[in-house]
């Protein structure tokens, strides 16, 4: 009997020589910190959950690390949080946010975490003041960008005739020829218009009406010693506008449509043209899955306009609270950099949620199961653009915003 105990435990003896006497430990719940993200993606939160169950089944369950992963475009319930100090290690907010919850010291600087400052290094992607800085520091980096366009029915323009040598639509390349082509393409006996231009939008005023006066160029100009505004530059892009709307091109009751209601129509091949954003692939695919042949360019170029920087909205930015610091640095670290990383942005991307802010990960996807049309957009970013801050003025004792 005592040789077979001392024959088994020489075998167990000799199996851990041989695997090396370097098994880990495996780590219990103590071992394992919860990190609580809030996000507002709601587009793409299917791609974000999968994403995260990997995460955590792989390099979370190495380095003890679970995401708790919540969407939600509920921005009181980040407000009612913040006043009971119950934030989310990690959340999104809106930039309008950002600063307010700096200076109350809700949310803290990117460098104040151990690694911070060297993701910063290496992500390289300009701050901007007031945006996802405050005082000097970054609260947040940017994931992707939200590209504007000009999307245009190819059925309707095939139908009126607005073909080139091919007999392919051709979509216009000067205002001018929005306003022909609109015009040619409006059959209001059938409840088909040129052109929609929803005004209860608020978007559309700082994209596709700016866009026809290349507002990269500047169109607002601010005399702060005699305090008066100039908008003169403005005229170009609302004369376009307003030729639209003499010749009734102008898909009818634009004072009181909203987005959705012109993309739906869009999608019902009643629209010859409207302005969009990238994101705008997603809603005509999936959720106004529209019943037409469409297409998107970049806007036109006002007469003696110069193409600058192609505009581009910044947006995916996580900031991490005050709440983080009972988690070791590390491990907050690790997760902010699994959401930033060019693998989980290229995800997005090839996924057709959002297009990567910086053109890393442009060549990562696989570009046959993307839409065409996403991938057009995404070649009218311009990863070089800063968007500057709202500019502000005090005037007894009140702050407004100039817009």
């Amino acid at each position: 009997m005592k040789r077979i105990v001392s024959f088994a435990m020489s075998l167990v003896l000799a199996l851990s020589v041989l695997t090396g006497c370097t098994t880990k430990t495996a780590l219990t719940s103590k071992d394992v910190d919860v990190v609580h993200v809030w996000t507002s993606d709601g587009g793409g939160k299917a791609v974000w959950e999968e994403l995260v169950d990997k995460f955590n089944k792989t390099v979370g369950k190495e380095k003890g690390i679970k995401i708790d992963w919540t969407t939600s475009t509920d921005y009181e319930a980040i407000r009612v949080a913040e006043q009971n100090g119950q934030l989310p290690e990690i959340l999104t907010t809106s930039s309008t946010f950002v600063v307010k919850m700096a200076e109350n010291g809700s949310i803290l600087p990117l460098e104040d975490f151990e690694g911070g400052k060297e993701f910063l290094e290496e992500y390289d992607q300009p701050g901007i003041e007031g945006k996802n800085m405050f005082d000097g520091k970054a609260y947040s980096v940017y994931s992707s960008s939200n590209v504007p366009g000009l999307i245009y029915n190819k059925d309707l323009f095939k139908k009126a005739g607005i073909v080139d040598e091919n007999g392919e639509a051709k979509p216009p390349e000067t205002y001018d020829e929005i306003v022909e082509y609109a015009k040619r393409i409006t059959d209001a006996k059938n409840g088909i218009y040129g052109y929609s231009f929803p005004l209860k939008f608020g978007t559309h005023y700082t994209v596709a009406v700016p866009a026809a006066a290349s507002f990269h160029e500047g169109l607002t100009v601010y005399d702060y010693d005699n305090v008066t505004v100039d908008y003169s530059n403005w005229k170009n892009a609302w004369d376009w506008l307003l030729r639209l709307k003499e010749d009734g091109s102008v898909f009818p009751g634009a004072e009181t449509l909203d987005n959705d209601t012109s993309r739906a129509y869009f999608a019902e091949g009643k629209i010859g043209m409207m302005p969009a954003m990238s994101w705008d692939v997603g809603v005509l695919t999936t959720q106004f899955v529209a019943d037409c042949d469409w297409d998107v360019v970049k806007f036109p170029l006002y007469d003696g306009c110069e193409e600058g920087p192609m505009w581009r909205d910044l947006s995916g930015s996580y900031c991490i609270s005050n709440n983080a610091k009972k988690i070791p640095d590390e491990k907050i670290m690790e997760v902010y950099k699994f959401i930033f990383s060019p693998e989980t942005r290229a995800a997005m991307y090839e996924n057709g949620i959002r297009i990567s802010c910086k053109k890393d990960v442009l060549d990562m996807v696989d570009e046959s199961k993307m839409d065409k049309r996403f991938l057009k957009f995404a070649t009218f970013l311009d990863e070089t653009y800063e968007i500057e801050p709202t500019l502000t003025y005090t005037m007894e004792g009140e702050t407004e915003e100039i817009v």
